[in-house]
């Protein structure tokens, strides 16, 4: 994880938020290049170990920075950690091989979808669960994707003020922040505005981060107008966004920020990475979208009257801001991270008593085309005839000899139709995807014909048509497919 003048803190700020997460129950170590605006000394500040990597250099590649970060890991508390998590645009499956054989696992936070990662899960906070397929063909077969501000890597503070927030209905103070470097200087652009007639009533608070290229000549036009309360240390952006009415800002991480305090935005997206997230924010009826090539004093004041003078229009989006991030998105990554991998067993007949409770809890029959509760001798005769078919495979999933759900497999050929339910308490929890991915482990190995998995799934079961693409499977709402070497 690198963080600069040039490229800002976002990536630092999910890192670091992601730490906090796991910190309590593992060591978490940091690796980054030195350089103006590195948040190093920040970082130590917040009790982590830091390993600074040499300055960038024109001549540097993937595979010497692989050399590099390696030489930091031969020194780290774990000489061979159980995940590496990185969260670099310029690295990828050349770096993440060379790594591999020294890290249990790794983890890729990205948001491009513009190179191959060789990695065991991959986190794109920004992009649509629905839109998860563009990771398709770029990262290995066995790789989880987590999409979505569901996974969003908040710190741990705005879910707490999330609680205090309300819709918004009016606009009496505003905030602009532009990240933690700002190297277009648009919050002088902001502060242009701030004078004009539309805004002169208005209180703003206005952010520059610690790695902020232009702080001097911000500082001195917050100086010239009372309206403005200038702040330069992140650690209080929440409670001032939590204070707020309407944000002013870009279209990265910062967003969901926003969004989780149910914060209504004038956003602009000042990178090609961020074009995405604003057209989805601007799609859902969170954010009001400004082009940065249209980003002047006189277009933003006249975005922020019309939302001044349009209350529902406000209401509404701060409404569907809370309905886009909930700020859990760190401890569901953590989560997972701490998760044991998932093992495949053939159910026995004495498997029947353990699964029947689960078959027939009111959340697995609403999700399954028999909706109806079985009988226990009804049970046991299903149980026992599909034990005897040769073309079905039965099997019970565990995690460290824990049964968890019951994976099946009708086979006819080179095909098979597929489904799966889980132990009620394991709903919820991540595991269905792994399952699934645990079960193309075991076709591969006992019915290595089958290259194609089909899975029947209720129109109106959305939580299982995600977790089928999260193992792999493309297709409709109601036919999902699986090929085997895709």
């Amino acid at each position: 994880m690198d963080a600069s003048q040039r490229i800002g803190i976002g990536h630092a700020m999910r890192c670091l938020a992601l730490a906090d997460a796991i910190r309590d129950r593992n060591t978490v170590e940091f690796a980054c290049r030195q350089q103006q605006g590195d948040l190093c000394a920040q970082i130590e500040q917040q009790g982590y170990v830091v390993h600074r990597l040499p300055p960038p250099s024109a001549d540097a590649t993937e595979a010497s920075d692989a050399e590099e970060t390696l030489a930091a890991i031969r020194t780290a508390a774990a000489a061979s950690p159980n995940w590496l998590i990185v969260d670099h645009y310029g690295l990828g499956a050349l770096w993440h091989a060379a790594l591999r054989p020294h890290a249990g696992r790794i983890l890729v936070i990205d948001d491009l979808a513009d190179r191959a990662h060789d990695c065991d899960l991959l986190l794109d906070q920004n992009l649509s669960p629905a839109d998860a397929g563009r990771y398709a063909s770029r990262v290995p077969a066995g790789c989880r994707v987590l999409a979505g501000p569901r996974y969003a890597l908040l710190r741990d503070e705005f879910q707490r003020l999330r609680g205090k927030c309300r819709p918004r209905t009016t606009v009496q103070r505003v905030l602009v922040s532009f990240g933690g470097a700002d190297a277009a200087n648009l919050t002088e652009r902001a502060l242009a505005a701030m004078s004009l007639a539309p805004l002169s009533d208005l209180q703003f608070d206005v952010f520059i981060g610690p790695a902020f290229a232009h702080a001097g000549r911000i500082r001195e036009l917050c100086a010239a107008l009372p309206s403005v309360r200038l702040w330069d240390d992140p650690g209080r952006l929440a409670e001032r966004m939590a204070e707020a009415d309407l944000a002013i800002g870009a279209a990265g991480s910062s967003f969901w920020e926003r969004a989780c305090l149910g914060l209504p935005s004038i956003a602009v997206p000042v990178a090609p990475n961020q074009d995405y997230v604003a057209r989805r924010s601007a799609a859902e009826g969170a954010a009001i979208v400004l082009a940065l090539d249209k980003f002047d004093a006189a277009t933003l004041a006249a975005a922020v009257a019309r939302l001044t003078a349009d209350p529902e229009k406000l209401l509404s989006m701060s409404v569907r801001c809370f309905d886009l991030a909930d700020g859990s998105g760190a401890g569901r990554v953590a989560q997972l991270l701490e998760q044991r991998p998932v093992e495949l067993r053939r159910a026995t007949l004495s498997d029947a008593a353990l699964v029947y409770p689960w078959r027939n809890s009111e959340r697995v029959r609403r999700a399954s085309h028999d909706s109806g509760a079985l009988e226990p001798a009804r049970h046991e005769e299903w149980f026992r005839a599909s034990l005897a078919v040769p073309a079905r495979d039965l099997l019970i999933a565990e995690v460290g000899k824990v049964s968890i759900g019951v994976l099946r497999y009708d086979v006819d050929g080179p095909r098979a139709t597929v489904s799966i339910y889980l132990a009620p308490d394991w709903i919820g929890r991540g595991y269905g995807a792994e399952v699934l991915k645990a079960g193309h482990a075991w076709l591969g190995v006992h019915r290595p014909v089958v290259v194609e998995v089909r899975a029947e799934i209720l129109a109106e079961n959305s939580n299982s048509m995600s977790t089928f693409l999260q193992a792999g499977y493309r297709g409709t709402t109601q036919l999902m497919v699986w090929s085997a070497g895709r």
